[in-house]
């Protein structure tokens, strides 16, 4: 549990190779979700909606 609490998440980009999703945008909307510091997170839901906009729209859609 003590890792849970205060141990950084793996990236994304370190844990996933070469996927088209994981793009730089997705990186970072996943990394700012996962901060375990609340002080470090989005500032408000309108910055990670915006990061959530950006993530999506960095995907190639067939």
């Amino acid at each position: 549990m003590a890792l849970h609490a205060k141990a950084r998440p793996p990236k994304i980009d370190e844990t996933v190779k070469h996927a088209a999703w994981a793009t730089p945008e997705v990186c970072i909307l996943v990394d700012g979700a996962l901060i375990k510091d609340p002080a470090h997170r989005f500032p408000s839901a309108e910055v990670m909606m915006q990061a959530l906009d950006d993530a999506f729209y960095s995907i190639d859609h067939l």
